[in-house]
């Protein structure tokens, strides 16, 4: 999430407020990157040498935390 700040005030030069980044993460948008994201994250944790099981279990534990689901 952080990173998408980033983003926006890089491209933008405007500054992103905490109730702005809260409803962009609880939107649909915000919700699908977190997941996109996550499972990304497990992708590479496999290709890392983690066992596949684990790492999608962690995958889905970061969007759970992320999204309240």
């Amino acid at each position: 999430m952080g990173l998408v700040g980033l983003a926006t005030h890089l491209s933008s030069g405007r500054s992103v407020g905490q109730g702005e980044g809260a409803a962009w993460a609880a939107s649909a948008d915000g919700r699908r990157f977190v997941s996109l994201a996550s499972q990304r994250w497990g992708d590479a944790s496999i290709a890392a040498g983690t066992e596949e099981a684990g790492a999608r279990a962690a995958a889905g534990r970061t969007t759970a935390a992320y999204t309240g689901g």
